[in-house]
């Protein structure tokens, strides 16, 4: 008897061998699950959202949030005992609210350029997890865009208030290399004054000239201040010593002297034009050391064809590997209208490889033949045309597409010293070339490849 009920069981063992076939009806699930918030049915609890009612289950939203574990669970919270509950909500909140509530029952949610922000500041303010990571993804791959529809400011702000810290430092990159475009937006009033007091204090930005960020300022003044101008005095005075004056030309400055600001308020705006134009009445041999050591002398990344060039590369994908672009251009040697001299320089690019040529090589003991050899890399030298000492900071800004909008994906940024040794300055892998390999590459625009030259002198 013991032998029967300890034996085999075979008929057991064959089942447990035969394949199943998963059934997959995940998506209908899905819907008569997502149906239970439009039909109201089994719901527990009622939320007031602005002028709208939901009728809900408690289930679906602890599940989901642990804000709404604790409020809905917990004996201590008001809300745990009650069947209607009022939240209160920013108006562009209340007007997503419904999406929010769809992704807790179902999973998906529709989001644009809009929407996605008062998504996430519900996704932040209610921990819910995956979807706070849906919207900082959504948000990183739609940055670029015009000036009509860009959303970095926002986006930054909303980041860096609830640490997000990939996205602040996405965001961050994007306003300080598209500031052309981000200042023309109407984002761009959403800065709050201490972040923006922050952003002016740098010297990567990348913007036609300095008079421009002025007005950018002054723009966002004005809208803080509103109809009454009467702050405008404190906000300036904590804003101008960070425009850097002498970096506008002398045309610029006198347009400026005349703005409605510098005639109301003199006593801000004298001192910093007259030492402004000072800069531009001296030569850098008459001007003192430790005067063009103050960071309002130093220039930013200004496109303005004075400082910078242009090199394009058409039909990336179909060049001959390891060819080679040239460009020639030149410089002022400072921003001062004093100096009118120039610097000549010669870029060789190499978009899609180099090649070495064979050669021989001597040693002592023999003489060797060293075979050619391409290497993947993308290189770019950039030489000065004679042996003057220049102590510049060269910025190349690599342009890219992203949905249509182009934009400055990248910027390699080095200090360089040239002098009658170090005439060439060489930079190895500035691009990925798989990156340039690749199809749907947002480093090509329209299939080319663009960059822009900036030098900045010291």
């Amino acid at each position: 008897m013991a032998s029967e009920e300890e034996g085999d069981h075979p008929e057991e063992d064959e089942e447990e061998t035969v394949p199943k076939e998963l059934i997959d009806n995940s998506p209908a699930f899905l819907c008569s699950i997502s149906n239970l918030l439009v039909t109201s049915q089994f719901s527990d609890i009622t939320l007031k959202v602005g002028n709208r009612t939901f009728h809900v289950h408690k289930l679906f939203l602890v599940n989901a949030s642990d804000v709404f574990r604790v409020m809905l669970t917990h004996a201590n919270w008001a809300e745990a005992q009650q069947k209607v509950i009022e939240l209160k909500e920013d108006p562009k909140c209340e007007a997503v609210f419904a999406e929010f509530l769809h992704y807790m029952y179902s999973g998906q949610i529709y989001m644009n350029m809009e929407t996605v922000l008062p998504i996430l500041v519900l996704a932040d303010k209610y921990n819910v997890t995956n979807l706070k990571d849906l919207c900082v993804n959504f948000m990183t791959q739609h940055l670029a865009a015009d000036s009509n529809s860009t959303h970095a400011v926002s986006w930054f702000q909303q980041a860096h208030m609830f640490h997000h810290k990939n996205l602040e430092e996405k965001c961050h990159k994007f306003i300080v290399w598209n500031m052309e475009t981000v200042v023309e937006s109407p984002d761009w009033l959403n800065w709050g004054k201490k972040p923006l007091l922050a952003l002016l204090q740098s010297s990567d930005i990348v913007i036609r000239d300095e008079f421009s960020l002025y007005v950018a300022v002054e723009a966002w003044i004005r809208e803080e201040c509103g109809p009454n101008l009467g702050r405008a005095k404190d906000l300036l005075t904590e804003f101008l010593p960070h425009i850097r004056f002498p970096m506008m030309t002398p045309q610029q400055l006198l347009q400026l002297e005349s703005t409605q600001f510098a005639q109301q308020y003199p006593d801000l705006y004298t001192t910093e034009i007259s030492e402004a134009f000072r800069y531009h009445a001296l030569p850098r041999s008459d001007r003192p050391h430790n005067q063009l050591q103050h960071i309002k002398y130093w220039c930013r990344n200004y496109t303005d064809n004075q400082f910078s060039a242009g090199l394009v590369t058409e039909e990336y994908s179909s060049m001959p590997t390891c060819e080679l672009r040239t460009l020639e251009f030149e410089t002022k040697k400072s921003n001062s209208n004093a100096d009118v001299d120039k610097w000549g320089w010669v870029v060789e690019f190499y978009p899609k490889g180099v090649r070495w040529e064979g050669c021989y090589m001597h040693s002592w003991v023999r003489m060797q033949f060293v075979e050619p050899k391409e290497s993947c890399e993308v290189r770019f030298i950039l030489r000065s045309t004679d042996a003057e000492v220049r102590n510049v900071e060269v910025a190349i800004l690599i342009c890219g597409q992203q949905r249509g909008v182009e934009y400055v994906e990248q910027v390699v940024q080095r200090r360089f010293l040239f002098n009658a040794e170090n005439r060439i300055m060489l930079l190895n892998n500035i691009i990925p070339i798989q990156e340039l390999s690749s199809p749907d590459s947002h480093y090509l625009v329209n299939d080319s490849l663009k960059l822009q030259i900036v030098l900045k002198p010291h």
